[in-house]
């Protein structure tokens, strides 16, 4: 539903010095919930822009909801400079807005940059309970002069005997990430941004355009179910490897990759592993992929796990396809060990965790 302007209501600053303002709908509505959710802009927009968001989560019985001008990000001038300035928003917020201590973010296009980069950039980051993105450039706009985000660390890896740790930047697991971006112009593509895969957040597809993601029925929908407690995050990890057959006479594997649900990860390139070589990885990596999952009647659930060989010095490629079934349980974990063509082993580890309720629902 979009308002008129005859229906636009009006928001308080409570405190112009951090252009911070509190959604005061004109319709009362039975609150639900008192966990402050903050909205973020994105370029050339400011608070006015979640209008119509605004009011239909409050509608829906949100109580606390919040949105800030960011100077930074109206301008495109500085991404690292409007982050510590959202630290010192957040940081005000659990202090003097709702009892809870706890925090969602919903940011849209470079706002939604700007939310991943402050989990990223926050020590300790597991007061936002659940945090969307909306529209955002991951990786890069079509329009280059909008925001550079410089790519994550390479892999790092530790040799520890005869096994090699792997280890990859370490992204907050608390917070549940909900990643949404629109095709109403094309395949992954919203008319600005080209959908990214994150394989740390839920990824969720729209038949959108960009400005629409902020505020239609279909992405309304998803995030007072996930603000209910009514979708589940599934998060798939390698836990350890040996590949088998080498692929290049200086004994290496690969390159290759896999496939969760069609989600290929990691998003931004393809393992190459020694063979005969055992690696285990670190329990804070990135996962290969994250799923969500709407509660249901059923008890289990099944997903299929692919392997894709992208090496070209080999006839007949390296082919591993799995469906794996799990109970949809929370806060569980389960150890899943197959084997390639080759012979080659893999465990991967899936851990479940259902959404806290944050909104009551009838």
């Amino acid at each position: 539903m979009i308002m008129t302007s005859i229906e636009r209501t009006l928001w308080e600053p409570i405190n112009p010095s951090l252009s911070l303002y509190h959604y005061k709908g004109s319709t009362r509505a039975l609150s639900k919930s008192s966990v402050p959710i903050l909205l973020i802009h994105g370029p050339m927009t400011s608070h006015r822009t979640w209008d119509n968001l605004a009011h239909q989560l409050h509608m829906s019985g949100c109580s606390n909801i919040l949105a800030v001008d960011i100077a930074d990000i109206q301008t495109g001038t500085s991404v690292r400079s409007a982050t510590r300035f959202l630290q010192t928003v957040v940081a005000y917020i659990l202090d003097n807005v709702g009892d809870t201590k706890k925090v969602v973010l919903i940011g849209h296009s470079t706002g939604g940059l700007l939310v991943r980069r402050y989990l990223l950039k926050t020590l300790d980051a597991s007061h936002v309970v659940l945090a969307f993105t909306l529209g955002t450039p991951h990786t890069r706009t079509d329009f280059p002069h909008q925001v550079f985000l410089p790519p994550d660390d390479e892999t790092q890896q530790i040799i520890q005997g005869t096994t090699t740790v792997v280890r990859t930047p370490y992204i907050p697991s608390e917070t549940f990430l909900i990643n949404i971006f629109g095709n109403g112009a094309g395949k992954q593509f919203d008319g600005t941004v080209k959908g990214v895969y994150l394989p740390e957040a839920v990824n969720l597809e729209v038949p959108l355009q960009h400005t629409m993601l902020k505020y239609d029925r279909l992405v309304v929908q998803e995030i007072l179910a996930w603000l209910q407690g009514l979708r589940y995050r599934m998060r798939f990890y390698l836990q350890s490897l040996e590949m088998k057959t080498p692929d290049t006479e200086d004994g290496m594997v690969g390159p290759f990759c896999f496939d969760v649900n069609g989600m290929q990860s990691p998003y931004r390139g393809s393992f190459l592993a020694a063979a005969e070589h055992p690696y285990t990885f670190e329990r804070t990596n990135t996962p290969l992929a994250t799923l969500g999952h709407p509660q249901q009647k059923k008890t289990y659930i099944s997903t299929e796990l692919r392997l894709k060989d992208f090496s070209r010095t080999r006839s007949v490629r390296r082919r591993l396809m799995v469906r794996l079934l799990n109970s949809l349980d929370d806060n569980t974990t389960t150890l899943h060990e197959m084997q390639d063509s080759e012979g080659s082993q893999i465990a991967l580890r899936l851990h479940i965790q259902k959404m806290p309720v944050l909104l009551a629902y009838d």
